[in-house]
């Protein structure tokens, strides 16, 4: 699956750290000043275990048309990034805390292309491009239109998987 996460933060570097190795073509959308902090294209995931995941993958600032957008960014960083969500055609997955992002986003881009997931997996953001595993826990990702449509069950066999236990 194609999929390009925004923000390469803790969640986003988890998130392409494990999707990146089961196979999936991933990217990273990161700010232009960002991108060379990220020139070996090489993001790391210490495990809690000792097991290290490097994973090579597409470092960008431009967004593509991936089958998936995953956004992973800080909620006050959201608003930035309205106007490049409404000009793709593709899902998007949000990851944020609370409901105000979830308003502004329905707004932008409809109900229709939306999902969210809820997550209680441990992780923290080392430096760019480097984050460590805390531990696992539940993942839930839902359409926000109720529906267990063929895409968010696929999106969800891609996150098992990875790894990562997901349930829909």
């Amino acid at each position: 699956m194609k999929i390009t996460i925004i923000g390469p933060g803790a969640i986003g570097t988890l998130l392409a750290a494990s999707m990146a190795k089961s196979g999936n073509d991933i990217s990273v959308l990161v700010k232009a000043e960002q991108k060379k902090q990220f020139e070996n294209g090489t993001i790391v995931l210490d495990n809690f275990n000792g097991k290290k995941i490097e994973s090579r993958i597409k470092i960008t600032t431009e967004l593509e048309h991936p089958d998936w957008i995953i956004l992973a960014v800080k909620s006050y960083d959201v608003v930035n990034l309205l106007d490049l969500l409404k000009k793709s055609k593709s899902p998007v997955l949000c990851c944020q805390n609370g409901i105000r992002t979830y308003n502004q986003i329905k707004e932008e881009i409809g109900k229709e292309r939306m999902a969210y997931m809820v997550t209680g997996m441990g992780s923290s953001k080392i430096e760019p491009g480097r984050a460590v595993f805390k531990g696992s826990g539940f993942t839930y990702i839902g359409a926000i239109s109720g529906q267990k449509n063929p895409e968010i069950m696929e999106l969800s066999n891609v996150i098992n998987k990875s790894g990562i236990r997901c349930e829909v």
